[in-house]
């Protein structure tokens, strides 16, 4: 017998993969509405609290939330250079993307580029194709636009994203280096 059929391994992996597909088809991308700002919400503060774990840099200020909600409506909502979907399964946000047209400096070729400044899944919906299909929505709306490359910025110790954006085709091309100043540096 193989021994990918030992121990029930074939079946796990059968069953898991198909399980994946099945939630996966479940799940549709639509874009953000107004009346979705509630729930994208929560889903943004459990990302920054996942990543405030990560590094402190992240942790939220008193009221960020709030901010990030007249963000998400001004900024976000019927903009023609920016674009923001959620991920649904039934009745419940359980994805959401926020991509932009950025302009390069004006002494470079490409002139604009297609950036995902937020790409975040619930905790329970991860690893069920539900981050790679709101990339691919978000890829079709570059292509839409005219965009020839995408970046995304990410923190190095959330290494789930590093993970995810290797797998769908991101590779590194700048590092960003911070340096923590004492207070006394200051005055």
């Amino acid at each position: 017998m193989l021994k990918a059929f030992q121990g029930g391994e074939f079946w796990k992996a059968f069953l898991f993969g198909q399980e994946r597909r099945t939630m996966s088809r479940r799940v549709t991308i639509r874009k953000v509405r107004q009346g979705d700002v509630g729930a994208v919400v929560e889903l943004w503060k459990e990302l920054m609290d996942f990543h405030k774990a990560l590094d402190p840099v992240f942790t939220r200020r008193r009221g960020g939330h709030t901010t990030f909600a007249e963000y998400l409506r001004k900024e976000y909502i019927g903009r023609d250079r920016r674009r923001a979907w959620v991920a649904q399964a039934g009745r419940q946000i359980v994805g959401l993307c926020m991509a932009v047209i950025e302009d390069y400096p004006p002494v470079l070729v490409l002139k604009r580029y297609g950036h995902l400044e937020v790409l975040a899944v619930a905790k329970q919906w991860r690893g069920k194709g539900v981050g790679e299909k709101l990339l691919r929505r978000a890829r079709r709306w570059f292509c839409e636009k005219g965009m020839s490359r995408v970046e995304v910025h990410n923190s190095t110790a959330n290494e789930l994203a590093e993970r995810f954006y290797a797998k769908t085709g991101f590779r590194p091309y700048l590092r960003t280096l911070f340096l923590e100043l004492p207070a006394t540096d200051a005055k």
